[in-house]
């Protein structure tokens, strides 16, 4: 059993529901124009979405992997 109940996105503070990774060039080249403190945090797909937008940054459904969903929330 995991103790680890959610993630925090470091932009907007919201509890993270779901689990979700992309390649290390795609994250890089969206998260590139944050502040560096940002650029290793993690951030939720919606914010993650909206800085790829920001930056005219295509993100396609292959790009995101879905892990899971996180039950645990507070």
């Amino acid at each position: 059993m995991n103790d680890w109940e959610y993630e925090t996105c470091h932009l907007c503070t919201r509890e993270q529901r779901l689990a979700w990774v992309t390649d290390d060039v795609k994250w890089k080249s969206v998260m590139l124009s944050m502040p560096s403190h940002i650029q290793n945090s993690p951030v939720c797909l919606e914010c993650f979405l909206k800085i790829a937008d920001d930056e005219n940054i295509k993100i396609n459904i292959d790009d995101v992997q879905f892990e899971g969903i996180i039950q645990n929330c507070k």
